[in-house]
């Protein structure tokens, strides 16, 4: 066990859980062929509302969309039940959150998420999650009414857990929203590349001094560990 408290910050979509290639706003886009701006307007109400089921959300939208509120209304509802279906869990992910767990480490969530994906999530990891990381400590966006990369996401889950970032390890897959805001507060970091095509941006900015360079970067979260985490600390 640990003498001196360190904690470890775990995002989920492509870091515990897999899911499509498109997230939801993108799918419900294409099935109304929405337009790119509309796209990104509808990503961010769906990650930041809290929003109780598929009606609500389209009646949440019905005016901001202008489009056919029957369309709407079965666009969203059949996105919403796939979701709730969507994630699968990364090998190596509960082992991970039970080794730094068993290890004494503090554990906390920071994710960009709404709230079907997270019940599939949960599906897989909710008693563990619940068993390992206090309520206030799984901090989601949809819950929160702000994204990544807003740094006080982290901020909160820092001073939830009364840890100093220099203590703090983010162990994320996405460059801008995980590594990028994590380091900025002073939180170290592990990069998950489950999948590096999608980094691609995010790794040309970091190999080129663009911004702050990963503490650590593994293929995936099978390689997280206490012993992992420890020379994370300690880099």
């Amino acid at each position: 066990m640990r003498t001196v408290e360190a904690l470890a910050i775990f995002d989920i979509g492509e870091t515990l859980v897999t899911g499509p290639e498109k997230g939801p706003a993108s799918r419900i886009a294409a099935r109304l062929g929405l337009d790119d701006d509309t796209r990104r307007m509808l990503h961010r109400a769906l990650m930041t509302t809290p929003f109780a089921g598929a009606d609500e959300v389209a009646a949440a939208l019905n005016a901001r969309l202008g489009v056919d509120e029957a369309a709407l209304a079965a666009a969203v509802a059949e996105v919403w039940r796939e979701q709730e279906r969507d994630a699968l869990p990364y090998e190596g992910a509960e082992r991970a959150i039970r080794s730094l767990h068993d290890h004494g480490y503090l554990l906390g969530i920071v994710s960009n998420i709404w709230p079907p994906y997270l019940a599939a999530a949960r599906s897989h990891f909710g008693a563990l999650l619940d068993s390992c990381v206090p309520q206030d400590r799984q901090v989601y966006s949809f819950r929160a009414r702000e994204m990544k990369p807003a740094r006080g996401l982290f901020e909160r889950v820092l001073a939830r857990a009364g840890v100093p970032g220099e203590r703090a390890v983010m162990v994320g897959d996405s460059y801008t929203k995980d590594v990028e805001p994590a380091a900025g507060v002073g939180i170290r970091t592990i990069w998950t590349l489950h999948r590096p095509e999608r980094e691609r941006r995010g790794l040309v900015r970091a190999l080129n001094g663009g911004g702050p360079p990963a503490t650590r970067t593994v293929e995936s979260i099978a390689a997280v560990d206490a012993a992992l985490v420890e020379s994370v600390l300690a880099a």
